[in-house]
């Protein structure tokens, strides 16, 4: 039973690592997902810094930053890279993509409960339906009807949206009279308000045949943001000019219109590269996504089969526990019950015989060398041999000795010799000198041995008392 119980303690210790072990392992990767935004701020910084001279790379680290980003839906980061986003892609007419990236940022700002990020987000959408000529969805979205859950109690709020109402429906008015060659090309102007109505204005001077004030109209255009009302409008000037025998500032107005085109195509060129790399971007979002959500439910599975596994050694570490505190407790009892057991029988035995057994074993040859070890006539140290006969004089005497001993505890070499000792009537501090240790460590071994046999802490004494019964 005692050898049983000895295998079990190890098993015990192992599962126990085991478990920790595992425990930790989960814990780490639960959290593996955290990250440092220091990289992204940075593709931010750098992309808001090329805008103007290089959209795509601009495009291609805003992507960049939404792959990072992604993790935290409610974000700030997160929202102002999907602003930003939508901007570049306003301002290189990608309405339909400035839309379904504002709304991505719509959404966050809904979620992070930020009114002026939401009327900023709104407005840029409402400015992306009104760049391609979408007036009534510019309309819609202006008056929030387009369905996202918006707090219009907040006057700002409301003031905006009423103003915003107020000018598309002006604006629709607008272009229901305006040509359809002029219609066609409204995909391509950029939200300013300002220039629809001023190219409108010259447009109805040029109708009436009113050259003087549709020259001054046009005039107003040649250097406006957008390079398709600016072609529009040198190309109409540079006719009415030739009409009024202004040749000179005619040749020169197509110039500017020569050059305006090339802008234009320069533009579709990159707009089109913008649009085949977002396109690409869609593509491999798509995938990451299915690869991240197969990576999700593995890492569920995963988790779940690690938490059946940590319950599993759990119960299976406290049931062996259970067990070897029960074994332990039976031991422990069979341990009393014998020494009780051997105390009778040692207390039953005549003094005579117990004197005489005393003295057998102190008129030993072997007592009578280590006595003289003691006094000092021989300063030679206890070797193998004479711990031997002492052993085989011990066992002589006390028969049970040895059996006995071992049934209570497990002892090393010095343990037994500790004991043999005591058991033939060495004092503890005299057996310090035999094997060579303090008496301190004598009395450490006594009160020790005491409590790996009784599974309690007892007096040095006690252990004294013990091996003399058996």
């Amino acid at each position: 039973m005692t050898d049983r119980l000895t295998d079990s303690i190890p098993i015990v210790k192992w599962l126990t690592i085991t478990v920790v072990v595992v425990t930790t392992f989960l814990f780490f990767s639960c959290n593996l997902g955290e990250r440092s935004y220091g990289e992204v701020n940075r593709r931010l910084s750098e992309a808001i810094s090329i805008e103007d001279s290089d959209a795509v790379s601009a495009l291609n680290l805003y992507e960049e930053a939404l792959d990072e980003l992604l993790g935290e839906p409610d974000s700030s980061m997160l929202r102002e890279t999907y602003f930003r986003m939508g901007l570049l892609f306003m301002r290189w007419s990608l309405p339909e993509e400035c839309v379904a990236s504002v709304q991505q940022a719509f959404v966050i700002d809904s979620m992070r409960g930020d009114t002026l990020s939401m009327v900023k987000s709104l407005r840029s959408i409402a400015f992306a339906y009104e760049s391609s000529g979408q007036l009534e969805k510019a309309r819609r979205v202006a008056s929030h009807e387009l369905g996202e859950d918006v707090n219009t109690k907040n006057s700002t709020l409301k003031r905006l949206n009423y103003d915003s109402y107020s000018r598309y429906v002006d604006m629709q008015e607008m272009q229901r009279e305006l040509p359809m060659v002029y219609l066609d090309e409204m995909s391509h102007i950029t939200p300013i308000s300002s220039e629809l109505e001023l190219a409108y204005l010259a447009w109805l001077a040029e109708r009436d045949q009113n050259t003087s004030e549709a020259i001054k109209r046009y005039r107003q255009l040649s250097e406006t943001r957008s390079h398709y009302v600016r072609g529009f409008a040198q190309l109409h000037l540079s006719r009415l000019l030739l009409v009024a025998g202004q040749v000179a500032e005619a040749n020169e107005t197509l110039d500017r219109y020569e050059e305006t085109n090339a802008l234009i195509r320069k533009g579709e060129q990159t707009t089109k590269r913008l649009l085949q790399l977002h396109a690409r971007y869609q593509d491999a979002r798509s995938k990451k996504q299915i690869g991240r959500l197969e990576v999700l439910n593995h890492r569920q599975w995963f988790m779940l089969v690690s938490g059946a596994v940590v319950c599993s050694l759990l119960i299976g570490v406290l049931l062996l526990w259970i067990r070897v505190s029960s074994q332990r407790q039976q031991i422990l009892k069979f341990r009393i019950d014998k020494l009780r057991q051997w105390r009778e029988e040692y207390l039953h035995q005549d003094n005579e015989v117990r004197k005489s057994s005393a003295q057998t074993a102190q008129q030993t040859d072997i007592y009578q060398k280590v006595r003289l070890k003691l006094n000092g006539g021989d300063s030679a140290t206890m070797n193998d041999d004479d711990w031997r006969v002492l052993e085989s004089t011990v066992l002589r005497v006390y028969p049970h000795f040895r059996q006995r001993l071992f049934e209570l505890c497990r002892l090393s070499d010095h343990d037994y010799r500790v004991c043999m000792l005591l058991k033939i009537g060495i004092r503890p501090s005299e057996i310090a000198r035999l094997t060579i240790r303090s008496d301190e460590a004598i009395t450490s071994t006594r009160r020790r041995l005491y409590e790996r046999a009784f599974g309690k802490k007892g007096k040095p004494t006690d252990w004294d008392e013990v091996v003399k019964t058996l």
